[in-house]
């Protein structure tokens, strides 16, 4: 029998989609692979060093130097972000909403911990409450900057986490900012990107031989120096900070419930297309809301011919033959009667429950971006990556900069690592300690040979498989890492342990938001209208039993009537035979010649005494 991760590598062989990612380096200043393995043999590359391969965090030496990836990275938030964004939360119920403050901070503290969950060289550590505590958690753009570090937040975070200040443009897709951050005091920016920008990442970054810098070599995790061939210290740009902002804009939204909503964003590949998956739901809307306003349209029609053309004898109530405006309204009370409620309470339902799914459930998870999503991927540039899916964008926006030269001549390439990506398509665990201690040795660019390429990505302009650090993340239907942002990571920052992952981890958290709106917005008008429902009937029980009281009058009256009928029926039969035997015995006189004795025809005697 298979063991879990036997059967684990059996399926991720079966389904492994191509494998491609780019280095911040190569998506924005055009660094070759040939160049980077060229540095990483301590060779000269031939380019400048703000375009050699870089903006990575340094791992230091000795367990106490903090320096770079040494004690974690800490970050800082902005409390004034909170009151920026929260209303940008379309999660709510009729306005009223599930989010506060603490839920967005949690988003951002899981799409730090997703990262330093696949690697045990990344760890983040939030410093929010030390800087609350020590009255320096304030900072750009709602303040000046404070002059102890580079970003002007707190001075004991190296990430501040702020609100991104920036005009929007037209667009759909969340790129990466046109400025990638600050280096040595100096910003480091290009053209601006096309697209909308909901949330950047600026890393603050320096040459390892500036004034700022300790002053020593850049090392790597798995322990080589960034050094020349004559063991001279190597000018790399290091990243040290960075600036992570969101939008708050009035035309930005952002859902924080990523497991309920990737369902939805699922429909974009189904339908091949955004809009595609759009129209269908809102057809299906539409068609629903129709079935309803067929319903009560046959229900209104009867009505208004029963009260107007199809009046019945029993509408008449004074038998005047003349309908009047009560005797009407009465009418279209008896058609009403003749309706089930259930089907009643089903047609209400179909006119309110498909719109406000629609709206309230759909628009926001379809349209909105996942805030979550948004943080992971952000932090993944502060990290060294670039987007895999739009090259050559970022690297043009360079190329018409002020390092036009640095950046030129050619744009970078997408890549993968041919021992890691052949391990996997072939189904076994990758050795770490095959490629670890030089790990570009084996980047190649493009995708693997016999990787399956998803051709249902959206707006895909060449092969690459679903990674997290797509610039089209609107469309991304998990907030986790995948398999080809964990191979970047194995590469950028090498474990030559025994534990290195090749398989992404992701901790997902149901916040049940989604679920809880759900609810509400069906139970909500299913109460509705059986209450509108039950409503009506009442009006309508209570016009019933008016109904059966007058008819149980006028039934009585008729059995009145009836009985004193039959009494005088029975009086005037009496009354006959009496006159019958009167008649009988009188022949019967005549014919013996007699004379009837007094008191023998009372009848008579009475008839005569009357008279």
């Amino acid at each position: 029998m298979l063991s879990p991760s036997a059967c684990l590598l059996a399926a991720a062989a079966l389904v492994a989609p191509a494998r491609a990612w780019v280095t911040a380096s190569q998506s924005l200043w055009g660094a070759q692979i040939s160049e980077i393995q060229a540095a990483m043999r301590k060779e000269p590359s031939g380019r400048q060093p703000i375009a050699e391969y870089g903006w990575l965090w340094h791992w230091p030496e000795d367990a106490d130097d903090t320096r770079g990836l040494g004690g974690g990275i800490t970050y800082a938030w902005n409390p004034k972000l909170c009151n920026d964004i929260e209303d940008r939360f379309k999660e709510d119920i009729f306005g009223g909403g599930l989010i506060d403050c603490e839920d967005i901070k949690a988003a951002v503290a899981r799409a730090f911990d997703k990262w330093a969950a696949n690697s045990r060289f990344l760890k983040f550590l939030d410093v929010s409450k030390e800087c609350d505590a020590l009255g320096l958690n304030y900072g750009p753009p709602h303040t000046d900057p404070q002059s102890d570090h580079p970003h002007g937040g707190c001075p004991l975070a190296e990430i501040w986490v702020t609100t991104l200040v920036a005009s929007s443009s037209t667009g759909s897709s969340r790129r990466l900012f046109s400025s990638v951050g600050n280096l040595d005091g100096i910003s480091v920016q290009g053209q601006a990107a096309t697209g909308l920008a909901v949330a950047t990442a600026d890393p603050i970054a320096r040459f390892t031989d500036s004034g700022s810098a300790p002053g020593t070599p850049f090392r790597y995790t798995n322990g080589q120096f960034a050094e020349n061939a004559d063991g001279s210290m190597r000018k790399v740009v290091e990243t040290y900070g960075g600036i992570l902002s969101f939008n708050a804009g009035s035309d930005i939204c952002w859902y924080l419930d990523s497991y309920f909503c990737s369902g939805f964003h699922q429909l974009k590949q189904d339908f091949g297309s955004a809009d595609d998956a759009k129209l269908f739901v809102y057809g299906w809307t539409l068609g629903l809301m129709a079935v309803g306003i067929l319903g009560y349209s046959i229900l209104l029609c009867n009505v208004f011919l029963r009260v107007t053309v199809d009046t019945e004898a029993e509408d008449d109530e004074d038998g005047d033959g003349h309908f009047t405006f009560r005797e009407r309204c009465n009418a279209a009370l008896r058609e009403l009667s003749n309706w089930n409620p259930l089907i009643l309470t089903l047609f209400i339902m179909l006119l309110l429950i498909p719109p406000l799914i629609t709206v309230k459930i759909f628009a926001p998870c379809f349209d909105c971006y996942d805030f979550e999503a948004a943080a992971l991927h952000e932090i993944g540039h502060f990290l060294g990556l670039g987007h895999p899916d739009n090259i050559p964008d970022n690297w043009q926006a360079y190329t018409a900069s002020a390092y036009e030269q640095d950046a030129r001549p050619t744009p970078g390439n997408n890549s993968y690592h041919a021992i890691i990506a052949a391990d996997l398509l072939n189904g076994t665990r990758p050795d770490a300690a095959r490629f670890c201690q030089d790990p570009w040795a084996e980047v190649q660019a493009g995708v693997p040979p016999g990787a399956k390429i998803d051709t249902k990505k959206l707006n895909a302009r060449y092969p690459t498989r679903d990674a997290q650090m797509e610039a089209q993340t609107q469309h991304n239907p998990r907030a986790c890492l995948q398999t080809d942002d964990l191979e970047a990571l194995a590469v950028l920052y090498p474990d030559c342990g025994n534990y290195a992952l090749f398989f992404p981890v992701c901790h997902l958290v149901n916040l049940h938001l989604g679920d809880t709106r759900m609810a509400f917005y069906i139970l909500a008008p299913t109460i509705f209208a059986l209450l509108f429902v039950i409503g009506c009937n009442s009006c309508i029980h209570a016009f019933e039993k008016r109904e059966k009281e007058r008819r149980d009058a006028k039934h009585r009256k008729s059995k009145l009537r009836l009985e004193a009928s039959k009494d005088q029926h029975q009086k005037e039969a009496k009354k006959a035979r009496a006159l019958l035997r009167f008649s009988v015995a009188k022949q019967k006189v005549k014919g013996a010649g007699a004379v009837p004795p007094a008191g023998a025809y009372p009848e008579q005697v009475s008839c005569t005494v009357q008279k």
